[in-house]
């Protein structure tokens, strides 16, 4: 993936920063993987310079990024915008609970269980969102036997259910331009 302005990576590191800084008795770390876009670089280096316990990651492999989830106790995804969520996804396949977003497409994701959501625009939220995951072991084995126990979709059954829905629509008579538009020149129907 790509940390990114959007992506809110930036905000998780400083919420981590700031309750490492007043609870140095929590155990943490926290590894950030991915490319790190222009906009968000010198803040990334920056906190990750000041906080010894953020790692940073370039892009890792498949192999290397779940091994790196499966040694984690929970992942992070408090995106402020998507269009899907696929690390909150990842992490709940692999039984891991996610501290994600607590609107859009991830609130959907996070609504079967495995997950804390939070206000990404809330600062303090993720903070104490971090604390609790930190400090509350109840809470971690009851969201990681949550993210176990979800039946969650294959691509495969994404693919089917959109089969399915296209079989069952009818033959329409005529086009309809969806996305786009037509040149003001071009007056031909579709």
């Amino acid at each position: 993936g790509t940390v990114e302005p959007r992506k809110n990576q930036v905000e998780a590191m400083r919420a981590f920063a700031r309750l490492r800084a007043r609870r140095p008795d929590l155990d943490m770390r926290f590894d950030l993987v991915g490319n790190v876009h222009g906009a968000v670089a010198a803040s990334v280096e920056e906190i990750a310079a000041r906080e010894e316990r953020i790692r940073l990651h370039p892009y890792l492999p498949d192999d290397d990024l779940r091994a790196l989830v499966r040694e984690a106790h929970a992942t992070v995804f408090v995106s402020r915008a998507e269009g899907y969520g696929l690390p909150v996804a990842e992490s709940l396949w692999l039984g891991r609970p996610c501290l994600c977003s607590d609107h859009g497409s991830i609130a959907e994701i996070a609504e079967g269980g495995g997950c804390l959501p939070v206000d990404a625009s809330a600062p303090a939220a993720i903070e104490a969102a971090f604390e609790r995951l930190a400090s509350d072991v109840a809470l971690r084995e009851r969201l990681a036997a949550e993210a176990r126990a979800r039946p969650l979709r294959r691509w495969r059954d994404y693919a089917d259910a959109l089969l399915a829905e296209l079989a069952a629509a009818p033959v329409l008579p005529h086009m309809l331009l969806l996305e786009g538009s037509a040149a003001a020149a071009d007056p031909a129907p579709l």
